[in-house]
């Protein structure tokens, strides 16, 4: 009371029930009989039957649980909102993927095949990099969609051996929309394997040219120092382009080389 004291001070106002045969103690009687005394006009108390309390107290749980089924049902809007933005944007974000796929695998086919055209190639790395982008970029695909077929046979009310097959059908269908994209994956794929092994290649050959001109070098070395002669030179030359020739990706090292003088073996 003294609260309300002070609030009608400021200006307020205050309403007071009490019930009818209650007993209210004689410091609260006294200070109602103040407190109307003092704010006349501010300070009201109405007097009601027990069963009139009881039906305002009806009352209020009725509207409490109803104010209460009301913010529970307002909520659940509001998450069905956001859940319909949320599916808004991966449906936009699966879209453009999509295109964005469709379109790295359109320019990297082209390009391969300009490039074939003119003699080109590309670098493996660039291959490599363009293929594992698009797989990604794919899977991410596939699992939107097997979700996305999940519910919208959930949503048909199918279950059971009926759900399985009308998602194979869903899934089916969607490949076959995307057949060129896929094979077009699959062509950069292989490239870039055919790219790779070819580099692999041509990188064991220059480093089998370079051991082989070290060992050329040393060669001539040796017949200069009169370590072995000319004709023995000549034919371990002969002999290391035989062994190239046949397929020997590795050139003889000087460890292989028999250090002769004057045509005999030198121990």
């Amino acid at each position: 009371m003294a609260r309300d004291d002070r609030y009608m001070y400021r200006g307020g106002s205050v309403d007071w029930t009490v019930v009818a045969g209650a007993r209210i103690d004689k410091e609260v009687q006294d200070k109602i009989r103040e407190l109307q005394e003092k704010y006349p006009r501010q300070f009201t108390v109405q007097e009601v039957s027990r069963e009139q309390l009881r039906q305002a107290l009806t009352v209020a749980k009725h509207l409490e649980k109803r104010k209460a089924r009301e913010a529970k049902e307002q909520a659940r809007l509001e998450r069905a909102r956001d859940e319909r933005a949320r599916r808004e944007v991966r449906a936009t974000e699966n879209e453009t993927r999509k295109k964005d796929i469709a379109r790295v695998v359109s320019e990297n086919v082209r390009a391969i095949e300009q490039a074939r055209a003119e003699g080109k190639v590309f670098a493996a790395r660039e291959l490599s990099e363009a293929h594992r982008s698009a797989i990604r970029s794919m899977r991410k695909v596939r699992r939107y969609e097997k979700v996305q077929g999940r519910e919208t046979v959930a949503s048909l009310g199918l279950t059971g051996e009926q759900a399985r097959v009308m998602e194979d059908m869903l899934t089916q269908g969607r490949e076959r929309q995307r057949a060129k994209v896929v094979r077009g994956i699959e062509a950069i794929g292989r490239e870039s394997r055919d790219r790779e092994a070819a580099e692999r290649t041509a990188m064991r050959e220059a480093e089998r040219l370079a051991r082989q001109r070290e060992v050329d070098a040393r060669r001539r070395e040796l017949v200069r120092q009169g370590v072995i002669r000319a004709d023995l030179a000549n034919v371990l030359d002969v002999i290391d382009k035989a062994q190239a020739r046949v397929g020997d990706q590795m050139a003889p090292g000087l460890e292989n080389i028999r250090q002769l003088r004057g045509g005999r073996e030198r121990t």
